[in-house]
């Protein structure tokens, strides 16, 4: 063998054991982990003005969207595709997603679970909290499974029949990427990216969301926040059904 060969050799062995993910004691584990939790946004009214791009491989759309989130309650949206006129605005809390839209003067009333059916997604009000917010979504970090590469942590978790994956990046502290995936292959992924600061913390302005169904249609979508502030103060959350306005309805 060459020296010129043996360097090469080298140089190879060398970047893949500087990009394999090391296991880590259970001390430094737990320690990294609180850390993590530790690390979530500090507020209690979030607003923001966007951008929400969508792909269901039919029909496509891109317009701007308001969002406003009371912390732990409320997610609220608006969205004006044309000239700033609202074609649809939604609102979720706990239990419930309630949508208006204007355009065909319809309203309509449904759960997560009636979501996630759809969707073959499983979600509930917290998650998508976190989700939006770029928060680690799953709190009892209980069994996780945590490695770590030259820049990144990677968190697995299986959660009944889902297996969640995680990865923080270790200068910013902050959640970059998040996928959830059932027995069926049915998944939600979201990558974080363009990060600036929110209260002193790392904030994600643009969100990538793909989600993968068993069938094998294919849902992407963007959110580019275009403009984000914290506030103490309350927001208002205006939210009602004109009486004139039929409902549509789904399984509750």
């Amino acid at each position: 063998m060459s020296k010129k060969q043996l360097l090469i050799l080298l140089s190879i062995v060398s970047l893949f054991y500087s990009c394999k993910r090391e296991q880590i004691s259970a001390t430094k584990e737990a320690k990294l982990l609180s850390e993590m939790l530790e690390n979530d946004i500090d507020f209690q009214y979030f607003s923001s003005k966007a951008k929400v791009s969508f792909d269901d491989g039919k029909a496509n759309m891109s317009s701007p969207i308001n969002i406003k989130i009371e912390k732990g309650n409320q997610v609220w949206t608006s969205i004006t595709p044309i000239l700033g006129i609202e074609a649809v605005r939604a609102k979720i809390t706990s239990d419930s997603v309630f949508v208006v839209n204007r355009l065909q003067k319809e309203y309509s009333l449904s759960s997560f679970d009636f979501l996630n059916q759809q969707f073959g997604v499983a979600l509930n009000y917290l998650v998508l909290e976190n989700l939006i917010m770029g928060d680690i979504p799953i709190k009892d970090l209980k069994n996780v499974k945590l490695k770590e590469s030259k820049d990144n942590f990677l968190l697995t978790q299986n959660i009944n029949e889902y297996q969640a994956t995680i990865e923080v990046d270790k200068t910013l502290n902050r959640m970059t990427k998040f996928s959830l995936t059932d027995t069926k292959n049915n998944k939600i992924e979201a990558i974080y990216s363009d990060f600036t600061l929110l209260n002193n913390q790392h904030f994600a302005q643009t969100i990538t969301i793909t989600i993968l169904q068993e069938n094998n249609s294919k849902i992407d979508a963007v959110l580019n926040h275009k403009k984000i502030s914290s506030e103490t103060e309350p927001l208002s959350f205006p939210f009602n059904i004109p009486s004139n306005y039929s409902e549509k309805s789904y399984a509750k």
